[in-house]
C-alpha cells in the first residue's frame, strides 16, 4: 500500500500565492534573476522521480558538491604552481567550501536560506563544521598523493572523505530545520 505522505509535495516546492509577493518587490532585480530552482516545477519533478528513493535535498547537495569538486580541482591545479601540494590542497578546500556554502544556501536549503548576519554566521558555522572534514580531506589527499602521485586522484580522494561529514553535520548545525516533536 502506498504511503500518501511519501507522495506529498514538500511545502517548499509549492508555488507561493500571488498575495505573498508584495507589489513593490514584484519587479525587483532579485526576482528577475531568480534561479530555476526557485520555481516549483524542477523541484517537483525531482521529488516525483528520485525523491521517492533519495531525499531531494541530498541530490541537490550532491550536485553542488560535484560543481565544488570541479572548482576544487581547478584551484588545486593552479595553486600547485606556487605552493606545495598540501598547502594548495588546503587553499582549494577553503575556496570550494565557501563556494559550496553559497550555492547550498541559494539552492539546496533555499527554504531555510540564511540572509544578512545569519548568512555570515552560517558561513562561519559551515567552515567550522566542515573544518573537521577539511582536515581529513587534506590528510587523505596527501597520503594518496604520496602513495600514488596523481594530483587529481588525490584531490578527489580528499573531497570524497569530507563529503559525508559535510552533508550530515551542516544540515543539522548550519541550516537547522524545524524540530519535530517526538512521537508519543
Amino acid at each position: 500500500m502506498l504511503d500518501p505522505s511519501r507522495n506529498a509535495v514538500p511545502v517548499s516546492s509549492q508555488p507561493l500565492p500571488a498575495a505573498a509577493v508584495p507589489p513593490e518587490r514584484a519587479a525587483t532585480p532579485e526576482l528577475a534573476a531568480a534561479s530555476a530552482f526557485d520555481q516549483p516545477a524542477p523541484r517537483f519533478r525531482l521529488d516525483r522521480t528520485v525523491g521517492r528513493h533519495v531525499p531531494v535535498r541530498f541530490v541537490l547537495f550532491s550536485a553542488v558538491g560535484v560543481l565544488g569538486m570541479g572548482l576544487h580541482l581547478t584551484v588545486l591545479r593552479v595553486a600547485m604552481a606556487a605552493l606545495g601540494f598540501s598547502v594548495a590542497q588546503g587553499v582549494a578546500t577553503l575556496v570550494a567550501m565557501t563556494n559550496n556554502f553559497l550555492m547550498n544556501n541559494a539552492f539546496t536549503y533555499r527554504d531555510r536560506r540564511l540572509r544578512g548576519r545569519k548568512m555570515l554566521r552560517g558561513l562561519f558555522s559551515f567552515w567550522l563544521v566542515c573544518g573537521c572534514g577539511a582536515i581529513a580531506n587534506v590528510a587523505a589527499a596527501s597520503f594518496v598523493f604520496r602513495q600514488q602521485g596523481a594530483w587529481w586522484v588525490s584531490g578527489i580522494a580528499g573531497a570524497v572523505v569530507s563529503a559525508a561529514w559535510n552533508y550530515g553535520v551542516s544540515s543539522v548545525v548550519t541550516w537547522p530545520g524545524r524540530r519535530m516533536e517526538p512521537a508519543v
